[in-house]
């Protein structure tokens, strides 16, 4: 691929729209600020610059041109985003060749031509008991032409002879899942008389198939989903989300229900921010897949099903992914398809007044258990206590115990201690109130990015920086090494605060910078610039910042130094190891100092 069709998309597609598609951002200054849509983040660390069409996160230090944030967020690889990214713009890009393509692509290719065939076939003489079944559902021809939602012909080879009118070989075909081989050697196809239903990708592109059986007296699986394959991976994969994620970005609230017509149903009476976990347990790839278009799941699988447990197994995985999690409650034995069937006013109503999700356990555990026998208490405990003990913050999570303990007549102490054996180390949810909280080394991170970006403002603080805080001791990595070059470059070249000869030294040292060090740092440069111009919008007291930061990351390294002495006394032996206390004693006065001068210039 040319670069001519590269620099005509980045021409014609502007970077704040392009990532406002998938996240809000909002104008601050000359740049744009939002919550990052790569992690979890409650304070907008998100930068985007229009003027110089890139971005970059502060929080998880990712960032690029629109080609990067596609295929980052997209999951895929660049030929991919050019391809997204070009039909956005407009632009042609060169002919398809088959010869030259991947496997990846190759697949591609079978399963879109795959699903035309399937579709083509549901409205032949042969398949009017599958359209007949379809009409019963309520799924009118609108309903099949937004779905592709096709037939597999009761036969054993119907998909494989046309594939291999395509001159589509046998073993890639295997590879598919789309035919599969016996013991014999034998090939045929793996869907046959069924309703097919595309499984696509969030960008539309076909990857599988799921199909539904007509024959309702056989002893074959109701459902049969394609298998692993190169392109399909069921759990990274969510139902419907191509076509439900506008209305999720647009609501926030995405609705997880478990099977395809269940999906397909809700999105024909509009209902459209709903997809299926196809009857699984949801997968830590799924809900961050659909983190990125919303803050808020809706479970409503069917009452009466085993796929009432999966919200049990995935609460702890969706609310470390940072979810409002609730549950919408159905009328005991019914599913959202018959819902939609019957009366879509109920479904409509079910979706909209969704309760709590530990509104839901408690109700549950009330309805299904007598709770004034000995019995009913121990099994109303075990399925409630690990579902509380999946709660991020430690305050909600005493006020449920004192709920359940005067439910229960149980006290709250043994509870707690009940709790605690549940959520061992060995536990696969124990921790879980440590998933959102920034480590000590991302909030280090985070302030001296900040400290850098207050001296790109104010070089002329720099001098008093590097005498309270040595390069050596700030923040390892890039930050260090970004700090030592503003260092060098500063005493090597006057600066004025002129503004006209203020740029010329930015831009002096942007070529500096070009001239004797990676790309990796260059691009660092260009992202600490963004959160500078981000902080001159705030008018914000630049030297005290910049006094404030140098103090604040000066205690951290005392604290750490002081923390790394008193492990090595306390693992001496019974002689004390004079030297080390002396040093231990001169750094705790000198943090008692540090934290004095702190209080004082509050």
């Amino acid at each position: 691929m040319s670069s001519r069709e590269v620099q005509e998309i980045k021409a014609r597609l502007d970077v704040v729209d392009v990532i406002q598609e998938y996240t809000k951002l909002k104008q601050v200054g000359s740049n744009w600020k939002g919550l990052c849509p790569f992690h979890n983040e409650s304070t907008p660390s998100f930068m985007v610059s229009q003027d110089k069409q890139v971005w970059h996160c502060f929080g998880c230090s990712e960032g690029g041109d629109i080609f990067t944030f596609i295929e980052k967020i997209e999951n895929i690889d660049f030929a991919e985003s050019l391809r997204i990214l070009a039909q956005k713009a407009n632009v042609q890009l060169p002919e398809y060749n088959p010869k030259q393509t991947n496997k990846r692509n190759s697949l591609l290719e079978v399963h879109a031509w795959l699903a035309d065939f399937y579709f083509k076939r549901l409205f032949a003489d042969a398949s009017k008991a599958a359209r007949e079944y379809l009409k019963q559902r309520g799924v009118d021809k609108n309903t099949v032409l937004e779905w592709k939602i096709g037939y597999a012909p009761d036969s054993w080879n119907a998909a494989l002879t046309f594939l291999r009118s395509k001159q589509i070989d046998e073993v890639t075909l295997v590879e598919a899942g789309i035919i599969t081989k016996n013991d014999r050697g034998k090939t045929y196809d793996r869907f046959r008389d069924r309703i097919m239903f595309p499984i696509t990708d969030h960008t539309g592109q076909v990857i599988g198939f799921s199909g539904r059986l007509l024959q309702k007296d056989t002893k074959a699986a109701k459902y049969i989903n394609s298998p692993q394959s190169a392109i399909y991976d069921k759990s990274a994969v969510v139902f419907g989300l191509s076509h439900a994620k506008d209305a999720i970005r647009k609501s926030g609230v995405v609705v997880l229900v478990e099977g395809q017509m269940d999906v397909v149903s809700s999105h024909r009476v509009g209902v459209k921010n709903v997809v299926a976990s196809s009857g699984t347990a949801l997968t830590q790839a799924q809900l961050m897949l659909l983190k990125r278009y919303a803050q808020e799941l809706v479970v409503a699988y069917d009452q009466d099903s085993a796929g009432i447990k999966a919200p049990e197994r995935s609460i702890g995985l969706a609310l470390s992914e940072g979810f409002v999690v609730k549950v919408a409650v159905m009328p005991e034995g019914s599913d959202p398809d018959d819902m939609i069937l019957n009366n879509p006013d109920d479904w409509r109503a079910v979706i909209e007044t969704p309760i709590e999700y530990i509104e839901y356990y408690f109700q549950k555990i009330q309805k299904q258990f007598d709770l004034t026998t000995v019995s009913g208490k121990k099994q109303a405990a075990k399925l409630l206590l690990p579902v509380l003990g999946q709660l991020p913050d430690m305050v909600e999570q005493d006020i449920h115990l004192q709920r359940l303990s005067g439910l229960l007549h149980v006290s709250v102490e043994v509870l707690k201690q009940s709790l605690r054996k549940k959520t061992t180390p060995t536990s696969p949810t124990s921790g879980m109130q440590h998933v959102e909280a920034p480590g000590i080394r991302d909030q280090l991170q985070a302030r001296a990015q900040r400290l850098l970006a207050c001296i790109l403002l104010e070089p002329l603080y720099l001098e008093h920086a590097q005498e309270l805080l040595p390069p050596e001791q700030l923040f390892d990595g890039q930050e260090q090494d970004l700090y030592k070059m503003l260092i060098s470059f500063y005493n090597q070249h006057e600066y004025s605060s002129d503004q006209n000869q203020a740029e010329a030294w930015f831009e002096a040292f942007e070529s500096y910078i070009k001239k004797d060090q990676t790309d990796r740092l260059a691009v660092f440069v260009q992202a600490i610039k963004l959160l500078s111009e981000d902080i001159a919008a705030s008018e914000i007291n630049t030297q005290r910042e910049i006094e404030h930061l140098v103090i604040e990351l000066k205690k951290a390294m005392l604290k750490q130094h002081i923390e790394r002495l008193q492990t090595k006394l306390a693992q001496q032996s019974t002689d004390t190891d004079e030297p080390v206390l002396h040093q231990l004693n001169q750094l705790i006065r000198e943090l008692g100092q540090l934290q004095k001068t702190s209080t004082e210039t509050l």
